[in-house]
């Protein structure tokens, strides 16, 4: 069975012919944003009661060990929006490690 196209209107989502005439310096934020909605749907979806790495939000320093770098630089990337993160409570944020990697992907 093939996979089909789902009607844009029907989801309400953005066309395929939007997405070709989005300008090109709104593509890195655009991704960055579908990344994020991704992980909210998948996360929706009924599992099998094992998380998997879409349902997993870590914390700045899991990140920063996961990317190899410091953390401040993925507190950085957070705080300038080239990463996408979720505010838990008014003091944490966390992240999608799946989301982090296909928003670094496009930058």
């Amino acid at each position: 069975m093939g996979r089909e196209i789902v009607n844009a209107r029907a989801t309400g989502l953005p066309s395929v012919d939007w997405a070709n005439n989005l300008e090109v310096e709104s593509i890195p934020k655009t991704l960055i944003q579908l990344a994020a909605l991704s992980s909210v749907c998948a996360a929706r979806l009924p599992g099998t009661g094992t998380p998997t790495t879409s349902d997993v939000l870590i914390d700045a320093p899991a990140l920063a060990q996961l990317l190899g770098c410091p953390e401040s630089h993925v507190r950085t990337l957070a705080r300038s929006g080239k990463i996408p993160f979720t505010r838990v409570g008014s003091k944490y944020i966390r992240f999608d490690a799946a989301a982090v990697r296909a928003a670094l992907a496009v930058l």
